[in-house]
């Protein structure tokens, strides 16, 4: 019985399919509104339902010390010099703090934590809200491009639900708005090279917005400082579209360039409370990430590569095993569909900017050797730029093949989100699932898996004991979730082989989880992810008792 309906209903796919035209209804506008509204309203409430990274308590630690800062600027105090994460910039939480303040007091009333989880919790809406906002964007760029209403809704629902970025819009609050940012700024660049050559004008609103969120996008990743490649990228492309020399250029654009530049020091500035002493100290944190040093390997395809001793093969290792095979194949079929593709001067700009700099960009920073670590979370930016590359190639090689295998992706990808909740950025494609992930590649390193694991100590609590060790590091991942309970004893996984009195509790996870089962210590609880056609786990964390 079983059997006859399977393939009623696998006939009735193929037979839509084959209609492009089927496909390209179901994606109109009216109903792609009605997708995003409910995405909006469904991401916001399940960020809130994932647990703490590792990364979230060093934010909240820099928004602090960028408020003293600005507190002891104005009272002529001092601020310690020598902190760590100084250079680290708060453009995100600018925006993201005065919602915060409204968002911490609704969480304890749907999730079990404590007032500074709630903090750091409440921060995960406004990351998604960001990764939203850059679902539009990319929107507009699709369809600068391909010109097909129906394939950028298309196309932009599943850059939306595509597991790996979906998954750190829930609570990346470094990498995910600066991936934002970048997209507009690449948008709003390549449109105002394109509104010129239609108009001969360019606006002022236009130059004040481009260094506004080219100031933005510094603020939250000093690294945004990557964008000018792009732009000079755009320039060239405009140079010879327009066939304008460098002095007529030079003639026609002198103040806005330097209305610009006045306006995007003056936002940097304002942005960065770290520059206020010294405006020349952001040559020092440019510096600073360049050579930024964090002791600390990714596996990368069965190797331990050092982020100070980044391998050359290391982001194109990481793309080629994150990025959806129907974006690779359509990447590597560019060579094929550009002819296409660079039919106009909107074209050349739009794909030409992108392309130029999702290739120039990395091979830059593999030349200089600039430190990387934790898969492509430095170059996160990029994964939009490929993504669109791949679409609108396959786009211009056969409108009807493209539509019917983004769609078939679109239906994978949502049964794998709910799957694989709320690990989805552990999202592996699936040529790397003929591979042992867990053997050749880091996994769970955000340690957001600290929530369940939090939750099974409750559980396993059955002696009611809340003055039993728990060791994890970092503490935040576990803390705020135990605290509410009463438990109050926390060391670092490190004095796990000390003769710290036991029994007690270990949390393995992040990078710990590389690490053998310590002695006398057994576990009692695997936090497991199970991708679709991969036979193994993937182990999230482990709880230990040690006695």
């Amino acid at each position: 019985m079983f059997l006859p309906l399977f393939w009623k209903v696998v006939n009735f796919y193929f037979t839509k399919m084959n209609n492009s035209k089927y496909i390209e209804n179901l994606f109109n506008k009216k109903y792609f509104i009605c997708f995003m509204i409910i995405y909006l309203i469904s991401g916001i409430v399940l960020s809130t339902q994932v647990g703490i990274s590792h990364d979230e308590m060093h934010e909240e630690q820099n928004w602090t010390y960028n408020k003293d800062l600005v507190r002891n600027f104005f009272n002529n105090n001092k601020t310690d010099p020598h902190y760590v994460d100084k250079y680290y910039g708060i453009g995100f939480q600018i925006i993201s703090q005065p919602f915060q303040y409204f968002i911490k007091k609704v969480i304890p009333y749907f999730v079990e934590v404590d007032t500074y989880g709630a903090k750091l919790i409440s921060k995960h809406p406004m990351v998604f809200v960001f990764y939203f906002v850059s679902g539009l964007f990319f929107l507009k760029i699709l369809h600068k491009v391909t010109n097909n209403a129906s394939y950028s809704f298309l196309g932009t629902t599943i850059y939306l639900i595509y597991p790996y970025l979906l998954g750190h819009s829930f609570f990346n609050p470094k990498d995910i708005p600066f991936l934002s940012i970048w997209l507009i700024c690449t948008f709003l660049s390549c449109s105002i090279f394109e509104f010129y050559i239609k108009n001969n004008k360019l606006l002022l609103v236009h130059t004040f917005s481009l260094a506004f969120l080219t100031a933005f996008l510094l603020s939250i990743r000093i690294s945004g400082i990557l964008i000018f490649i792009q732009y000079f990228i755009s320039l060239i492309i405009f140079f010879n579209q327009t066939k304008l020399s460098l002095k007529k250029f030079l003639n026609i654009f002198f103040v806005k360039l330097l209305f610009f530049v006045f306006c995007f020091f003056f936002i940097i500035l304002l942005f960065y409370p770290v520059f206020w002493s010294n405006p020349l100290d952001i040559i020092n944190a440019t510096k600073f990430f360049g050579k930024f040093y964090h002791d600390v390997c990714t596996l990368t395809l069965g190797k331990c590569v050092k982020a100070q001793n980044i391998d050359s093969l290391y982001i194109p290792i990481w793309f080629l095993f994150k990025l959806p095979t129907i974006v690779l194949i359509g990447i590597l079929l560019i060579p094929i569909s550009e002819k296409k593709i660079f039919k106009n001067y909107n074209n050349n700009i739009y794909f030409g900017t992108i392309l130029s700099s999702a290739f120039l960009i990395p091979l830059i920073l593999i030349f200089n050797k600039v430190p990387m670590y934790d898969e492509v979370r430095q170059v996160l930016f990029l994964t939009p730029l490929l993504f669109l590359l791949g679409l609108i190639s396959l786009y211009y090689l056969s409108k009807k093949i493209s539509f019917i295998l983004v769609f078939t992706f679109l239906i994978f990808f949502t049964y794998e989100n709910f799957k694989i909740f709320p690990y989805q950025y552990t999202w592996f494609n699936l040529p790397a699932r003929f591979l042992d992930i867990g053997k050749n590649f880091e996994t769970e390193y955000w340690g957001i898996s600290g929530k369940e694991l939090s939750k099974k100590i409750i559980s396993e609590n059955k002696n009611n004991n809340k003055n039993i060790c728990i060791l994890v590091t970092p503490d935040d991942l576990v803390r705020p979730f135990l605290s509410i309970h009463n438990f109050n004893c926390f060391y670092p996984w490190g004095v796990i082989d000390s003769n710290l009195k036991r029994p007690f509790w270990a949390v393995q996870n992040i990078r710990n989880l590389k690490k053998s089962i310590p002695y006398k210590c057994k576990i009692i609880y695997q936090e497991k992810i199970k991708l679709t056609f991969y036979k193994k786990d993937l182990v999230a964390g482990n709880l230990l008792e040690c006695n």
